[in-house]
C-alpha cells in the first residue's frame, strides 16, 4: 500500500519539532575576555587583520565539516569502532549479551505466529502505512536535511551536529544492512517460502532473498537512536522517536514484506548505531580550546574559552 504524500510531510513537521526543544542552548559557550589598552599589541599594523573574524572560515562551517578531520573523519573512525565491538566485548557484557540473544532467538521462534495474526487483521497494514515513510530514503533525507539546515538559520550548533550524527547514521546502517541482505539471501513472506528459507549470500535484485533486516525499520530506529540519545533531557521526545519507528516496522511486518524476526533484528541494529554514534560524538564535543584573538579596529586582544558540553 503507498501513503499519500502529505503523509509525509506531515510527519516531518512532527519529527522537526521535537528535534527543536522549545528553548534549547547552544552547545557551545563561549567567554572572551577583553584587554584594552596593551600599546605594544595596539601598535600592531593593520596587515595584520587576517586574525579579524569576518575574514577566517567558520571552524563549523559546511566546508570544513566535510573535510578529513571533519564529517568524513568521524564517519571513519565511528564506522571502525563498530565493526570492531565484539573485540572489546569483556565478562561484563556476557549477562547484556545472552539476553539479547534470548530477544532475537524469541522473535525468530515468533515468526508464523505472528505472519498468521497480521493476515487476519488488515487494518493494520492500513495504520502502518502512515509512519511508512519514516523508514523509506526520501523522508530520512530530508530529515536529516531540515535538521540541519534549521539549526544552521537558528544558529543552533547542537542542531547542525544532530542532522551530520542523522547522515553519519544513516550511511552505516544503511552500509549494515545491505551487507545482511546479500549475506542472509532470506526469502520474504510474500513468497511463502517460510521463514527457514536462507538463500545463502547472493547479488539478484529483485527483493526476492533480501528480508533478513528491514532497512526500513533499520532507518527509523537509527533515526529514533540519534534522536533520544542526543535529547536525553527531553524523553518525550525519544518516547515519540521509537513509537514511531515501532510503527514502522509493524508495517512492513503487516504489509508481508518482513518476518518479526526482520524486524527485530533491524531494530536493534538501528538503535546500537545511532546511540553509538551520539555517544562518540559527545566524547569528542567535550574537549576544550583556548584561542588568541586580536581586533585591530577597537585595539583589543583577547582570549577565547570554548567548551562543548
Amino acid at each position: 500500500m503507498s501513503p499519500r504524500p502529505w503523509y509525509g510531510a506531515v510527519a516531518l513537521g512532527i519529527l522537526i519539532g521535537w528535534a527543536v526543544p522549545a528553548g534549547a542552548a547552544e552547545q557551545q559557550q563561549e567567554s572572551p575576555q577583553l584587554i584594552q589598552g596593551l600599546p605594544e599589541l595596539a601598535a600592531m599594523p593593520a596587515a595584520d587583520s587576517s586574525l579579524q573574524a569576518d575574514q577566517r572560515p567558520a571552524p563549523n562551517s559546511l566546508v570544513s565539516r566535510w573535510g578529513r578531520r571533519g564529517w568524513l573523519g568521524d564517519l571513519r573512525k565511528d564506522t571502525w569502532h563498530l565493526m570492531t565491538t565484539p573485540a572489546r566485548v569483556g565478562r561484563d557484557d556476557l549477562g547484556p549479551a545472552l539476553l539479547l540473544a534470548g530477544v532475537v532467538t524469541g522473535s525468530f521462534m515468533l515468526d508464523r505466529t505472528l505472519e498468521r495474526f497480521v493476515q487476519r487483521h488488515d487494518e493494520l497494514e492500513k495504520f502502518g502505512s502512515y509512519f511508512e515513510p519514516f523508514g523509506d530514503r526520501i523522508l530520512p533525507s530530508a530529515i536529516m536535511g531540515a535538521t540541519y539546515l534549521s539549526g544552521a538559520a537558528l544558529q543552533n550548533d547542537r542542531l547542525k551536529e544532530t542532522g551530520f550524527m542523522m547522515a553519519e547514521s544513516f550511511v552505516i546502517t544503511g552500509a549494515t544492512v545491505t551487507a545482511l541482505k546479500r549475506l542472509s539471501g532470506r526469502s520474504r513472506p510474500l513468497f511463502d517460502r517460510g521463514p527457514w528459507d536462507f538463500a545463502g549470500p547472493h547479488l539478484e535484485r529483485n527483493g526476492e532473498h533480501q528480508s533478513f533486516v528491514s532497512g526500513h525499520t533499520a532507518v527509523a530506529f537509527t533515526l529514533a537512536g540519534v534522536i533520544s540519545g542526543e535529547y536525553q533531557e527531553h524523553p518525550l521526545v525519544g518516547a515519540g522517536a521509537y513509537t514511531v519507528a515501532s510503527l514502522v516496522g509493524l508495517h512492513r511486518v503487516a504489509s508481508q514484506h518482513h518476518w518479526f524476526s526482520d524486524v527485530v533484528v533491524a531494530g536493534l541494529v538501528g538503535n546500537w548505531v545511532g546511540r553509538t554514534v551520539v555517544r562518540l560524538h559527545q566524547k569528542r564535543s567535550e574537549q576544550t580550546a583556548v584561542s588568541f584573538w586580536y581586533e585591530p579596529s577597537s585595539e583589543a586582544v583577547g582570549l577565547r574559552y570554548t567548551r562543548r558540553f
